[in-house]
């Protein structure tokens, strides 16, 4: 009788509940805490995987607010095999409307763009919707271009790094790093000079307009106009806090950095890189984090791509086509792309060589920042973070008035 009630508990009743009452329920007892925990279970309810997309944010000052991030599954097909799993996560009920980066299923967040001299950022979990405020960031010499979130392996602990903007005549990076450790922020500079024959140099054009791509593994990529007029790739570990250089595909030398993306392939082990003009669309994979031994993966026309006729695709020729803006982090079929004449975003399937439409949002009118978010099948918490003192603890009640901020910038439950 026990089994059975287990059996209708699992598939009636908890696969149906939301999960902060779930993890109330966990607690009260060990019954109920192994069957939130069985790995059927768990493995069925607590995993997303996706990208959020986040519309660009204006960095001037009185700008209107940012709207909320979308989040794409590329996998419509989810809700159908298991109605009670939810596919999407809805950002705005917390109030997190700027994203900047994801590991571990977590959330680097703000809740406004940050701006010089200070800014705070947030630790969030956008399944279970805790939070954790860090103390605020001061003594920033120009405004944050990103912020890194890394968890350790054994979750125990993360770390955060801010990259300040960048300025022509830089020669190293300006970061400020907190770690949950610590609970404090520290400085520190990396040198963007590489040493050849006993002299330093930049191996790469000064350009960092454009946001860096991110990768679970905690790296930020930027590509970027070698001296040489070749492109390469640019990556940031924030783990380690190193940068290196990344040879890219000879095939894309020359072809404009606005519509070439790298990245990280879906499981690890690797990297991912996309490209498209007026012509194909070309995929590319490579075993080894330094770019090394690239090939070809994917190719497509785009006329084909976009269903066109061989007329058609020469009078649009001179429109812009599409333009990669990121991949799916656990599906390695998958890539999302700018739809021209701002129809929107889509995920296209390599293998089956289809689009789906994910959102109406237009790229190329005002760009938009895409981060990949992976949620384990089973649920987490956000570390704790040592010596934490915030400067005004400041109670934010909820939607349902169940939330409230602590001293400590945790969110707790009202009992």
């Amino acid at each position: 009788m026990d089994l059975l009630c287990d059996t209708l508990m699992l598939e009636e009743i908890l696969l149906r509940m939301k999960p902060k009452p779930l993890l109330r329920l966990r607690a009260t007892s060990r019954r109920y805490n192994a069957l939130v925990l069985n790995p059927g279970f768990a493995g069925r309810y607590w995993p997303r995987a996706g990208v959020f997309l986040q519309p660009a944010v204006e960095h001037r000052q009185g700008a209107p607010p940012p709207s909320v991030p979308r989040f794409l599954a590329a996998v419509p097909a989810l809700q159908a095999a298991d109605h009670h799993v939810p596919a999407g996560l809805d950002l705005a009920k917390d109030g997190m409307t700027i994203v900047h980066s994801s590991a571990g299923g977590l959330l680097l967040c703000s809740r406004r763009l940050p701006t010089r001299p200070a800014a705070r950022y947030y630790v969030f979990n956008p399944v279970t919707r805790q939070r954790r405020a860090l103390p605020k960031l001061r003594g920033l010499c120009y405004k944050p271009q990103c912020g890194l979130l890394t968890v350790a392996g054994d979750g125990a602990r993360f770390q955060v790094v801010v990259i300040e903007e960048w300025q022509v005549e830089d020669v190293f990076l300006e970061l400020k790093i907190f770690s949950s450790d610590t609970g404090r922020w520290r400085a520190k500079n990396l040198s963007l000079s590489v040493s050849v024959s006993r002299s330093l140099f930049l191996p790469f054009g000064h350009d960092f307009g454009r946001q860096p791509v991110l990768g679970p593994s905690g790296a930020a990529y930027w590509i970027q106009r070698g001296y040489d007029g070749d492109e390469v790739a640019i990556a940031f570990q924030s783990p380690t806090n190193s940068l290196r250089i990344i040879d890219l595909p000879e095939r894309v030398v020359g072809g404009g950095s606005d519509r070439c993306i790298i990245g990280e392939r879906p499981g690890g082990g690797g990297l991912r890189f996309a490209r498209a003009d007026a012509a194909a669309l070309e995929v590319w994979d490579s075993d080894a984090m330094e770019g090394r031994a690239w090939a070809l993966a994917h190719r497509v026309g785009i006329a084909e791509l976009l269903g066109q006729s061989a007329d058609d695709a020469a009078r649009r020729r001179h429109h812009r086509s599409v333009k990669p803006v990121g991949f799916h982090p656990t599906d390695v079929d998958v890539v999302f792309l700018a739809l021209p004449s701002g129809s929107g975003v889509a995920a296209y399937s390599t293998k089956h060589g289809i689009m789906d439409l994910q959102c109406t949002y237009n790229c190329f009118a005002a760009p938009a920042d895409v981060f990949p978010y992976v949620h384990p099948p089973y649920p987490i918490q956000i570390p704790a973070i040592q010596n934490l003192t915030l400067e005004l603890p400041r109670k934010r009640k909820a939607d349902d008035g169940t939330f409230f901020e602590t001293k400590n910038g945790t969110s707790s439950l009202k009992r």
